[in-house]
């Protein structure tokens, strides 16, 4: 079962740097937010992709810290291997981007079966990501890995990063491969590139693994 429905990804979009010599951040939200659309910038909530009033994620749930805690744990082992910190609180200073989880495609103007939005820099050239998941339209048996996973891959995404098209590869975004089972892990050499990608420059396959270090480095 293809589980992430249908993925938008449009527009421009940029990159994060963390503070001199630290690892890069992304800050994820969890209760809700008003985007408006202009130039992509995480920092003033503006998305060149969607705009409109996201709820929170799993507002009425009654285990709702549970669920976000276990998003937020796979979302760090996710990014482990990587010099990338995930935050629930916006950073005061310096670039980050941003992973909203919650709400649901119509509540920006998109059709039913969107999981999520994205703009696409191919050149990477501007910085303050904003990528949507549309958390509330997911079953919640999606919540933790399957939700984790779409989300980093729409963060890859937006780094001008390649779609791969494997199911559990942790940059499947857009490919007709697509498929969350179970938590993500980076493909390495010859992992399908999606034919609807713009980024591939024509590539066929790549190194999921390096296309993710290539923008964030590898932890010490």
């Amino acid at each position: 079962m293809r589980l992430a429905l249908a993925i938008a990804f449009v527009g421009c979009g940029g990159t994060a740097t963390g503070g001199e010599g630290g690892p890069q951040k992304v800050f994820v939200e969890f209760d809700g937010i008003t985007l408006v659309q202009g130039s992509e910038d995480a920092q003033t909530d503006t998305s060149s992709a969607i705009a409109g009033t996201l709820t929170a994620f799993r507002s009425g749930a009654a285990d709702r810290d549970a669920r976000i805690g276990a998003t937020l744990e796979a979302l760090d082992a996710i990014v482990a291997p990587f010099r990338l910190e995930v935050v629930t609180e916006r950073p005061e200073v310096g670039r980050y981007d941003m992973i909203v989880i919650g709400g649901s495609p119509e509540e920006v103007g998109l059709g039913v079966g969107v999981g999520g939005a994205a703009a696409t820099d191919c050149s990477n050239a501007v910085p303050n990501k904003v990528v949507a998941v549309f958390g509330n339209a997911f079953p919640e048996s999606s919540d933790g890995d399957r939700i984790a996973s779409l989300a980093i891959a729409g963060l890859g995404i937006s780094q001008g990063m390649p779609s791969a098209d494997l199911a559990d590869d942790c940059l499947c975004w857009s490919g007709t491969g697509c498929g969350n089972t179970r938590r993500c892990t980076f493909g390495g050499p010859g992992t399908p590139v999606s034919g609807f990608d713009d980024c591939a420059n024509g590539e066929t396959t790549m190194d999921s693994f390096a296309e993710f270090s290539r923008i964030y480095g590898v932890a010490q």
